[in-house]
C-alpha cells in the first residue's frame, strides 16, 4: 500500500516539474523575440556602492516615464568597473529613451549624482549595441 502512495507522489511531482519546466522555457520563447537590442554600457567607479543604488532608481524612474518597453539592471563587472545591461524592443526605442534621456532634468539629476560618485565626466562611458539579426 505504501508503495502505491510513494508511486503517485513520485509521478505528481514529476507531473508538476515538467509543467514548471515547460512554463520556463515558454518564457523564455516569448521574450526570446521580443527584444533586439543590447546596450551594455561601461565606465570606470570609484564608489560603485552609493552609485548603483542610483543608476537602478534611475531605470526604474525611466520605467515609469516612458512608454517603451525595456529590461535591464546596472552592476559593477568582474574587474571594478560599473555599468548597465539593458534590452530593447528596437533601435528605433533605443533612439527614442536616449533622445528623451538627453532632456529629462530628472533623469540627468540622477545619472549626474551616480557619475559623481563615480567620478566620471558626464555621459564618459562607453557603450556598446549589439542588435540582433
Amino acid at each position: 500500500m505504501f508503495g502505491n502512495y510513494f508511486f503517485l507522489s513520485l509521478f505528481l511531482i514529476c507531473i508538476f516539474s515538467i509543467d514548471a519546466v515547460n512554463a520556463q522555457s515558454s518564457e523564455l520563447k516569448q521574450n526570446n523575440g521580443m527584444y533586439s537590442l543590447i546596450a551594455v554600457g561601461k565606465n570606470k567607479c570609484d564608489d560603485p556602492d552609493k552609485a548603483m543604488p542610483i543608476f537602478n532608481e534611475m531605470l526604474e524612474y525611466q520605467k515609469t516615464q516612458l512608454p517603451y518597453d525595456f529590461v535591464g539592471f546596472c552592476g559593477v563587472y568582474d574587474n571594478g568597473g560599473s555599468g548597465c545591461v539593458i534590452l530593447h524592443t528596437s533601435r528605433e526605442t533605443f533612439d527614442a529613451i536616449q533622445e528623451w534621456q538627453a532632456t529629462d532634468d530628472k533623469w540627468l539629476d540622477y545619472a549626474s549624482r551616480a557619475w559623481e560618485y563615480c567620478q566620471i565626466d558626464n555621459f564618459a562611458f562607453t557603450l556598446d549595441k549589439l542588435e540582433k539579426k
